[in-house]
């Protein structure tokens, strides 16, 4: 039987996420706003997650055509192609090609520099270009011209996110989680993250009068999420 979620705050699972969509009734959210891990395979920023799919492609599919069917308005995906995902990225990209209203870029103002270098057949040092830029791709089952709520372009700009948890080293800056909701959602919205965290999404939606949904597979990072919400926003919230 599908899950009928209604709600007048805020509501975290401990779940993995397509699991959980999966018992969720169409049209049951209005925006998704999340950051899927990003297959570092290396694993150098989880303590509590094993960030290591076999088939990443088909999981990232996956999840957002559950977020498609299940959210009223967009849904915004955060990827940042790596050396590690970018085969997979991109034919995200041409997967979801009828669906993508648009792109936006978060660009990084203090990324971390790129140090790796070989030489090339002449002796010439070749180093790895820096990767300044994040996706944050803004899906719709009607691809209709790309718009939002404020008069933005199609590019942020921001420092990396100096805050960091113990075990947790992939925090989404608060001040990005803050433009998309304000320029993609209105006051009174249900947004959904299937990929919590620690909690960022659902902190920007509590502080814009958003209310919101989170599922997490890590116990642990559930309860630093819960904290944070409790610390940040002073308002308390459902734990299932």
């Amino acid at each position: 039987m599908e899950k009928q979620i209604n709600l007048t705050g805020g509501v975290i699972y401990n779940q993995d996420c397509l699991k959980g969509l999966k018992e969720i009734k169409d049209n049951q959210f209005d925006v998704a706003i999340t950051s899927p891990p990003y297959n570092r395979i290396r694993n150098d920023k989880y303590a509590h997650y094993d960030d290591v799919k076999n088939n990443y492609y088909k999981m990232i599919v996956d999840v957002t055509n559950e977020l498609l069917r299940t959210c009223k308005k967009d849904v915004i995906v955060n990827i940042q192609a790596t050396y590690f995902n970018k085969k997979d990225v991109y034919k995200y990209i041409g997967y979801f090609a009828d669906k993508l209203k648009g792109i936006v870029i978060w660009e990084k103002t203090n990324p971390q520099p790129s140090i790796n270098k070989i030489k090339d057949e002449n002796g010439n040092i070749l180093t790895s270009v820096c990767n300044a830029v994040e996706y944050f791709f803004v899906l719709n089952e009607q691809a209709e011209e790309f718009r939002a709520y404020g008069s933005i372009k199609n590019i942020v700009h921001s420092s990396v996110n100096e805050k960091h948890f113990k075990g947790h080293g992939a925090i989404m800056k608060y001040e990005i989680a803050d433009w998309f909701v304000k320029n993609f959602s209105v006051e009174g919205d249900t947004i959904v993250d299937p990929f919590l965290g620690t909690g960022t999404t659902a902190i920007a939606s509590e502080l814009n009068k958003r209310k919101y949904v989170g599922y997490e597979i890590s116990k642990e990072y559930c309860q630093i999420a819960k904290k944070r919400i409790a610390v940040e926003t002073s308002t308390l919230y459902l734990f299932e």
